[in-house]
């Protein structure tokens, strides 16, 4: 079963492209002005499907762009970028008491134990941001 799933519809009808975890899947629509893409692919560290929307050059015509680059289905404020997102949810959890503390991916070390808690922290946080 695919994880992604794409549709377009044109001149010819609809057609569609299926995606797994490993393969992500990459949708370009493209005018004579330039073109917009839109990948999706999944994170294996946070376990969530992440999106990236950029304007992008079609026949040397256009500019490259990034329009949006986060997780799927989370609208971020506008102001906020993914990072800060995962951090009030994690900030969130601490208040609740759900968990004890969090770190920034940078200060692991390797002990699988210390690997093991970050990412149950993240998805717990993936949970917040969902509600």
């Amino acid at each position: 079963m695919s994880h992604f799933y794409g549709t377009m519809t044109g001149g010819r009808g609809q057609s569609t492209r299926c995606g797994s975890k490993l393969s992500g899947l990459t949708v370009v629509a493209a005018s004579w002005c330039g073109a917009i893409e839109v990948e999706v692919r999944h994170d294996k560290l946070s376990d969530l499907d992440m999106a990236t929307v950029r304007m992008v050059p079609w026949h040397g015509r256009g500019e490259r762009y990034q329009l949006f680059e986060g997780p799927v289905g989370i609208m971020p404020r506008l102001d906020d970028d993914p990072a800060k997102l995962y951090h009030e949810a994690l900030d969130r959890l601490m208040a609740s008491g759900a968990i004890k503390s969090w770190f920034l991916f940078d200060d692991l070390d390797d002990s699988v134990e210390d690997q093991a808690e970050a990412l149950a922290a993240i998805k717990q946080a993936r949970e917040v941001l969902r509600r």
